[in-house]
């Protein structure tokens, strides 16, 4: 993978883990928005970095709770989904569907990486 896609998804991926935790911040006022919006963002994170394929060459190949291929994909199609989303009630249809569009571009550039997880089952490490 190259280092201009890699650097793609790691911007998507803070978009995906911070936008939301502001949507959040926005629903509510006070404290309680800010521990809330905090807490949404490192929930994301923490669900985005626990559950992963092993030797995935995108990540460090290791896994703190091994998952199949599958959800793993799931995953970071609920996370992107939720960012994107987020980016819509945000800040509007055009930035929502540029976010939609770079989300689409990444995946396009890493297909290799979408057929190989998809066939990964998981296993213990």
């Amino acid at each position: 993978m190259n280092a201009l896609n890699l650097s793609l998804r790691f911007l998507l991926e803070l978009w995906s883990w911070i936008v939301p935790g502001i949507w959040v911040f926005r629903q509510f006022e006070g404290l309680v928005a800010w521990v809330l919006a905090l807490a949404a963002s490192l929930a994301l994170i923490a669900i985005w970095g626990t559950f992963a394929v092993l030797e995935d060459a995108s990540r460090s190949g290791k896994a703190a709770i091994p998952i199949n291929g599958k959800i793993r994909l799931l995953i970071e199609l609920c996370e992107f989904g939720l960012g994107a989303w987020a980016g819509f009630a945000l800040f509007g249809p055009s930035l929502g569907f540029s976010i939609i569009g770079l989300i689409v571009l990444h995946h396009l550039l890493y297909f290799p990486r979408m057929q190989w997880i998809w066939k990964q089952k998981s296993r213990n490490p």
